[in-house]
């Protein structure tokens, strides 16, 4: 049996879904993702008081919550890169499938 490029009905080969869903509202991760924002900019606007930061030789006064963000954001750095290395690493390891 030829089967025609145009055959809408026969689009899904069998045994595999086809992912068509209807989503309605926005969803847990959404709802989770603005409540934290909300939260970390409670966090900042309560915590911009002044603070001495040393590192090795430098002496920096900069807002609490400012130094904990950079924290922060150089934890996510850090660990989005040694996720993207292991990722790479183990793709590299696996041999191609023909």
């Amino acid at each position: 049996m030829r089967r025609e490029p145009d055959d809408r009905n026969d689009a899904v080969p069998e045994g595999k879904p086809s992912f068509e869903y209807r989503r309605e509202g926005s969803g847990g991760k959404a709802t989770a993702l603005i409540t934290a924002g909300i939260l970390l900019l409670i966090f900042f606007l309560q915590n911009l008081d002044a603070a001495d930061i040393n590192f090795l030789f430098w002496d920096w006064e900069v807002a609490i919550a400012l130094a904990i963000g950079i924290a922060a954001v150089l934890g996510y750095v850090l660990g989005w890169g040694f996720a993207w290395i292991r990722r790479r690493a183990k793709r590299d390891r696996t041999p191609a499938r023909d």
